[in-house]
């Protein structure tokens, strides 16, 4: 039975990747309207000298700020001290030790300022410059209520067989085929940045998630996403994927087809479903549509994307045992309340460590949906 999920972002980001049963309670409460205290854990935020000057937005207003804290654990941070409250927004004391970022340069720098807004060039960075440097990670409670603009239609599911083999402990290989945000860029733990706290890209996250809900069964994991690849990479080289012979398929292309059109893309996405399919047709499929790039920047072409993500609704409908999840509508949605640089690795198309947890949780709430209740 295919079901739907209208998934409010205070689910998204309110903790780290949850024991299974966890997530289903999570879904059941957070989906209601009840009143009651929630929780966000290591929500980022960064502070620029030129964008929003000395203030940060959360996503919500605390009731308790908990903790916070630089992301690389190099100090902790105290409320009156380095920062005030007010409402949802943090704002630097005149002798705040948090650090700031310069956001704009006028000159461009191949290694750090290398893209260009209206403002300048941005802060990205590369080579040994790390991102989270500057993030700031905020754990506070909140008291539930209106957030109906950060509650969107995002993940649709049918039953996956995939999880009648790890109920009955039979092997199970997760394959994982996509570009960079997949290889697991920019999180603190990716081989490109290798910086505290180390913690691991989506993949990983919703595999080990997996592993806590199946303990016995034995998994094994595997992940041959590329960066910088597309749909048409992808098509060329999907045998490397019929190869590792998955149960269970997550495919995640779309960040660099941007020059393509969204007619391409989603050809290109059948085909290796139908390639993958034709050698097992019992594999689940979890289809990922990507997070919404910085909108200043050229590439950007919202409007595509989100017929990319209509269509791979309407391919959902078509096949069996697949499920879809759309990050980018909840991203835009974040991105409505923070900065963008409050959610990304390099400012441009990478998530950081937070939003690495978003694209997991997400993930998860998809492959769980079609499960009975």
């Amino acid at each position: 039975m295919r079901k739907v999920i209208r998934i409010a972002i205070t689910v998204m980001c309110a903790s780290a990747i949850l024991h299974a049963e966890e997530i289903r309670k999570e879904m059941k409460s957070n989906l209601q309207s009840a009143v009651g205290v929630r929780f966000m854990k290591a929500e980022s935020v960064v502070f620029c000298k030129d964008l929003q000057p000395r203030t940060a937005n959360l996503l919500f207003e605390p009731t308790k700020i908990i903790k916070v804290q630089r992301a690389n654990r190099s100090q902790v941070y105290k409320e009156g001290v380095d920062f005030t409250l007010e409402g949802r927004t943090l704002r630097l004391t005149k002798n705040s030790r948090i650090p700031v970022l310069k956001y704009f340069s006028q000159t461009r720098d191949e290694k750090v300022y290398r893209f260009k807004e209206p403002g300048g060039f941005i802060y990205s960075p590369g080579g040994v410059t790390k991102h989270n440097d500057y993030d700031i990670e905020v754990t506070y409670e909140y008291q539930e209520g209106d957030y109906a603009d950060l509650i969107k239609e995002c993940a649709e599911s049918d039953a996956l067989t995939v999880f009648k083999k790890l109920a009955a402990s039979k092997p199970v290989t997760i394959s994982f085929f996509g570009d960079s945000i997949t290889v697991g860029a920019q999180a603190s733990g990716a081989l490109s940045v290798k910086a505290k706290p180390q913690r691991d890209g989506y993949p990983k996250l919703v595999f080990n998630a997996l592993q806590k809900k199946y303990p016995d069964a034995d998994m094994n994991y595997i992940n041959k996403a590329v960066g910088g690849k597309e749909t048409s990479w992808g098509l060329k080289n999907i045998p490397v994927i019929v190869e590792t012979k998955p149960d269970l398929l997550v495919l995640a292309f779309g960040m660099n087809d941007g020059q393509k059109t969204s007619k391409a893309y989603l050809k290109n996405t059948r085909k290796m479903v139908a390639i993958v399919r034709k050698k097992n047709p019992e594999v689940s499929l979890l289809l990922v549509a990507e997070f919404s790039p910085n909108p200043n920047l050229n590439g950007a072409r919202y409007a595509w994307r989100k017929e990319n993500r209509d269509g791979l609704f309407s391919m959902q409908k078509e096949l069996k045992n697949c499920a879809v999840v759309d990050v980018g509508v909840v991203s835009r949605a974040m991105v409505k309340r923070k900065k963008f640089c409050d959610l990304s690795g390099n400012n441009v198309n990478h998530p950081n460590d937070f939003l690495h947890q978003v694209y997991a949780d997400a993930a998860l709430r998809a492959l769980f949906l079609g499960e009975k209740q």
